[in-house]
């Protein structure tokens, strides 16, 4: 089965990431106690929505723009660099990330709080060891531009923009 074929299935794997993952991790910790965020705890509200409207958002732009899909199976065939890729490298891991740090505020859950922080070292890790290694294999001295004027994670306060 190609890659092509799974594609109908790829909206479901921020459906697991967001919604069944956090919710088992959160049901799993249940012994552990409650972050202690009182009222800040609907700080989390705008970071969830947010983080996943910058997910949303990046997706659908690395699709139609790079006429491929975020999974390394089935990688985009064309170089993004514009709407958020013009400030950050990663803004779809960005996204997901502020969106569960949103829902570790929202539900002060230390489970999910730890759950985000262990998929943002495994992000990391993946990105630095393997994905930028292959971009720069396959876009060559183009990515290798972007990778110094952008950011990783955070965008700069500066105008350099590719």
């Amino acid at each position: 089965m190609g890659a092509a074929a799974w594609r109908p299935l790829y909206p479901l794997l921020p459906l697991v990431v967001w919604g069944v993952l956090p919710f088992l991790v959160h049901r799993w910790g249940a012994g552990l106690p409650s972050l202690p965020v009182g009222p800040g705890r609907w700080v989390g509200l705008p970071l969830l929505l947010g983080g996943f409207g910058l997910a949303i958002a990046s997706t659908v732009l690395f699709a139609r723009r790079g006429e491929g899909t975020p999974v390394p199976w089935d990688p985009p065939r064309r170089f993004v660099v514009t709407g958020p890729y013009r400030y950050v490298r990663n803004p779809m891991v960005l996204g997901v990330l502020l969106g569960l740090l949103g829902e570790a505020l929202l539900f002060a859950s230390l489970p999910i709080l730890l759950y985000t922080a262990a998929l943002a070292a495994f992000a990391h890790a993946w990105i630095v060891l393997r994905e930028e290694p292959e971009l720069e294999a396959r876009f060559g001295e183009t990515y290798l531009v972007y990778r110094a004027m952008v950011p990783r994670w955070l965008p700069r306060g500066s105008s350099r923009r590719p």
